[in-house]
């Protein structure tokens, strides 16, 4: 088990000379197993070494025997130790969770905080291949995704190192056999009342029994292939973010619908669940479900909605565009939450030649008299009409309920609502589009569409220039 330890440790670059590393030790056999090898390394490696221990006061007596146990084992190699008692069960009546949640939870805030105490630059974790195939198989029943099916991390932030994960449970019980040494057994290791145990003793046995006896082997290599393919994932999502100029650590992040409708489905599921954790501070309740309530937004034929998530986050999609935020709603959100809302009616007359100053969008619309000569074809921020063909008066304004036009080249008349629909004008932009009328029905929508009723023919005589300023 040695070499095999020692080949994981060089293989995912776990240790450098000089490092000072915490044991987690809870006196059982993986963790008894890890103290011992790392204290033969202990020199060769150039390596300082505390052992932390944190008694979870779950087994009452057995509990402090297990402390105690751990503190006399650290005395006997002459390492530093330091034991922090927690209470569980008394933590259980005031935080929501599991025993086995709130225990993790606590133990790494016990690790993290002893790497400050005692100036640790790694934190080395029993846990063998064994747990790592039982953590695969219970994520499989969870309907994990690939971030579940890759198991446990060899290293994790850079800090939290695995040196037994390609070790077995039987390679460590015989190495401490060989070697004469004592551990401890924690009886809850034997209940079936929590899941991994029920893994542990039925699960995986009839697995090996009834399937194949490699199947430990197997998972555990499925595990591994897994983890290599969703870090390129994870880097092709954050690659492809900063590509668009999608920097973390902002407040609201905006990404194209028709760019993100060309990427696979993967990809964008991972920008998103990026987006999602970026925004929840790193917590660890953004689901499956969260991320598929975004994508339905993408994926969805309805131009306008809008989405509520853990962490105060909120997703909106304003025809072209996906908004996610935190915290806040901002203007698209709020017009595709609530389409009642009206924007204040403007009209402003028209006089030619001359200008109209629009205070409500503080755009300035200048109308002149060209000769036929002038004209040239831009789709844009101006246009020629065909003066003898207007009907007057002419007016700026908004629209209104039934406007309608006769686009350039058709026959009929259309509606503006479908027409701003196909032209996927965002919601809140609709209302405030400064239009050019006649008594007859809508001329011009700038940058959008002219009309064909007003449009320059060769024998047109008199021509009205109309531009934005």
């Amino acid at each position: 088990m040695r070499d095999r330890v020692k080949k994981t440790i060089e293989r995912y670059r776990m240790l450098e000379k000089g490092d000072r590393v915490g044991i987690a030790v809870s006196g059982g056999p993986d963790s008894v197993a890890l103290l011992k090898v790392l204290h033969e390394l202990r020199h060769s490696g150039g390596l300082s070494l505390v052992v932390l221990h944190l008694n979870h006061c779950i087994r009452g007596e057995e509990s402090d025997h297990d402390a105690a146990f751990v503190s006399s084992l650290g005395a006997q190699l002459v390492i530093p130790v330091e034991v922090k008692t927690v209470s569980i069960p008394q933590l259980k009546r005031r935080v929501k969770g599991s025993i086995e949640e709130i225990a993790r939870n606590e133990r790494y805030a016990f690790f993290r905080n002893a790497a400050d105490t005692h100036h640790l630059t790694k934190v080395a974790l029993g846990h063998t291949l064994n747990d790592q195939v039982e953590t695969v198989l219970i994520n499989i029943m969870r309907g994990s995704g690939p971030e579940g099916l890759r198991g446990m991390l060899p290293v994790r932030d850079g800090i939290f190192i695995r040196p037994l994960i390609e070790s077995t449970r039987e390679e460590v019980l015989a190495f401490l056999q060989k070697e004469g040494l004592a551990c401890t057994t924690d009886a809850t290791n034997e209940s079936d009342e929590y899941l991994r145990n029920r893994v542990r003793h039925f699960l995986i046995p009839e697995l090996e029994r009834t399937f194949d006896r490699h199947v430990t082997g197997n998972i555990s290599r499925m595990a591994e292939i897994i983890r290599y393919e969703d870090e390129y994932m994870k880097k092709a999502a954050m690659d492809t973010l900063n590509t668009w100029g999608i920097i973390t650590g902002a407040h609201e992040y905006r990404m194209n619908v028709t760019l993100l409708r060309g990427l696979h489905v993967a990809l964008v599921r991972r920008m998103v669940k990026a987006l999602l954790e970026e925004l929840s501070s790193g917590n660890n309740g953004i689901e499956y479900r969260h991320v598929q309530e975004v994508i339905d937004l993408i994926e969805s034929g309805r131009p306008c909605g809008v989405v509520s998530l853990p962490f105060s986050i909120t997703a909106a999609r304003d025809y072209d565009m996906i908004h996610i935020s935190r915290g806040r709603t901002d203007d698209s959100t709020r017009r595709c939450s609530s389409r009642t809302q009206t924007a204040r009616a403007f009209t402003y007359p028209v006089t030619i030649p001359g200008s109209v100053e629009i205070s409500e969008t503080g755009d300035e619309i200048r109308f002149s008299f060209v000769t036929p000569e002038e004209v040239h074809f831009e789709r844009g921020m101006q246009a020629f009409m065909n003066y003898d063909a207007l009907t007057p008066p002419l007016s700026v304004r908004n629209v209104r309920e039934g406007d309608r036009i006769q686009p350039l080249g058709m026959k009929g008349y259309k509606k503006l609502k479908s027409l701003f629909i196909d032209e996927k004008i965002p919601w809140r932009k609709r209302k405030i589009i400064p239009l050019v009328a006649d008594s007859h029905s809508v001329v011009w929508i700038p940058g959008v569409r002219l009309s064909e009723r007003v449009r320059i023919t060769d024998a047109t005589e008199r021509v009205v220039k109309v531009e934005v300023i």
